[in-house]
């Protein structure tokens, strides 16, 4: 098989050098090539291809107008030359054995229409000790193991370090595009959406452990704050990803929206018992708190979209809607 790396990218010109140079130090790997999809970037990331372009004959870049990682990725599945696409994050670096590993995943069972591997983070200073305990894996960190197998449905691979058949993802529609990182926008989804349809269709995602890659973290986004503002849209996106095309009744919207508030007043309560007895763990029940409280806003949200279609006529009218 052949391979296209793509790297989405949007305004990461001074990271995007080392994912490229990663990609492009490849040892014992298929034949691969790199496709560079620039997301309408502004400080001079256009440049920055250029040159990396004259340092390796496997690159190639387009740009994509449409702002959003999934419109990027989408774009990434149409240009592609490779029988497979691997995707890298623009803040992420390859190991030198990335792409054996990812074939010899898909090598194992015909089957196998995604893998993923192992995502360790690169960190700029040691993790703060007021950051709650779940703050790696809002990172992004992700391991599952030495062993090359399938995947349970609750297992996923992230992101920044995934591979699909190019073929099995055109067919299923790629990624949708109100789901994902858009701009400043930490919406997410995109990819386990994507991947629900995997498992939909009986096709297999498979773990590939020699293929890890380091995930820059920002010194900006090692904050209590960051992670709250990330958890408020972890929360929402999940309400985006689980009403899919068909949505749900305005009545289903408002019940899960009062299971949401109350695990958020649970979690908060915790939070402010530890806090006022000089628990250092109380933030570890804040994560969680804003997370639901963020899913809650957006089942509000939905609720509502579900009373206007019904009123406009864009579904049919339920006694419960």
């Amino acid at each position: 098989m052949k391979y296209t790396v793509a790297i989405c990218t949007w305004n990461r010109s001074r990271l995007l050098p080392f994912c490229v140079r990663s990609v492009a130090a490849q040892t014992a790997a298929p034949e691969y090539e790199i496709l560079v999809v620039d997301n309408s970037s502004t400080d001079g990331t256009a440049a920055v291809i250029r040159d990396l372009m004259g340092t390796t004959g496997r690159m190639r870049s387009v740009v994509e107008p449409r702002l959003g990682l999934s419109h990027a990725r989408n774009r990434a599945l149409r240009e592609a030359g490779g029988d497979v696409v691997a995707f890298l994050d623009d803040d992420a670096q390859a190991s030198p054995g990335w792409l054996k590993g990812l074939d010899g995943a898909f090598s194992a069972d015909v089957h196998v229409a995604c893998a993923g591997g192992p995502v360790r983070l690169d960190l700029p200073a040691p993790l703060p000790s007021r950051l709650p305990s779940v703050a790696p894996v809002y990172f992004g960190e992700l391991d599952f193991g030495g062993v090359v197998r399938p995947m349970t449905f609750d297992e996923r691979p992230r992101g920044c370090n995934f591979a699909v058949r190019r073929d099995v993802a055109l067919t299923l529609g790629g990624f949708r595009p109100e789901l994902g990182r858009i701009g400043e926008s930490l919406l997410s989804g995109e990819d386990d959406d994507f991947l629900n349809r995997v498992h939909a269709a009986g096709l297999q995602v498979w773990w590939a452990p020699g293929a890890p890659v380091a995930h820059t973290v920002d010194p900006s986004r090692m904050t209590l704050r960051w992670l709250l503002r990330r958890a408020w849209m972890q929360g929402r996106s999940e309400v985006t990803l689980e009403r899919g095309s068909g949505g749900a009744t305005a009545r289903e919207c408002l019940h899960a929206m009062r299971t949401d508030l109350l695990r958020s007043a649970r979690n908060a309560g915790a939070m402010g018992m530890l806090a006022l007895t000089g628990r250092r763990d109380w933030a570890d029940h804040a994560v969680p708190a804003i997370q639901a409280a963020g899913r809650a806003y957006g089942q509000g949200g939905a609720a509502l979209a579900a009373r206007v279609a019904v009123r406009d006529g864009a579904i049919p009218a339920r006694h419960d809607r």
